[in-house]
């Protein structure tokens, strides 16, 4: 009996890696655009958004959420380039911001030069950041400046 043939087999690997090999390149070039999309329609977006229910936790029990001061972080980013503003009224988007941005550095370095690393990878790193968070959220709420 005669084995069954996986020539089909390497034309899916060899398929496969191409989209591997393509992804980058794809992500280097429509980061910009998304970037730039988002900022040309960020008012449309921005009344949208503000069309929505008030914060439920905000409203009855009189805390902050992980949320409140998102959309005015983003408009103080956005709009005027304000790190600071951003911050006072929620670190995560400006942390979230610096993040993707070293993500995507990393990318186009490694696309176009040596193998880079800029994001730390451990999870030192990715604990202590949800840790710092976690206070983050709890602190605001008692400290008038971190409140958006």
């Amino acid at each position: 009996m005669q084995e069954p043939s996986h020539h089909n087999d390497n034309h899916y690997t060899t398929k496969q890696s191409r989209c591997a090999a393509a992804l980058p390149w794809f992500i280097c070039f429509a980061v910009p655009l998304c970037v730039v999309a988002f900022v040309l329609l960020y008012e449309p977006l921005l009344r949208f958004a503000q069309k929505g229910q008030d914060c439920v936790a905000y409203t009855r029990l009189g805390v902050l959420c992980p949320g409140c001061g998102a959309t005015r972080a983003t408009t103080a980013l956005v709009r005027r380039a304000d790190i600071a503003e951003s911050l006072r009224c929620n670190a995560v988007i400006v942390f979230g911001a610096l993040i993707g941005l070293s993500f995507y550095i990393e990318l186009v370095l490694n696309l176009f030069s040596k193998s880079m690393k800029i994001v730390p990878r451990s999870n030192v790193f990715l604990f202590g950041s949800i840790g710092a968070f976690l206070v983050y959220y709890v602190v605001r709420n008692f400290v008038p400046f971190l409140m958006p």
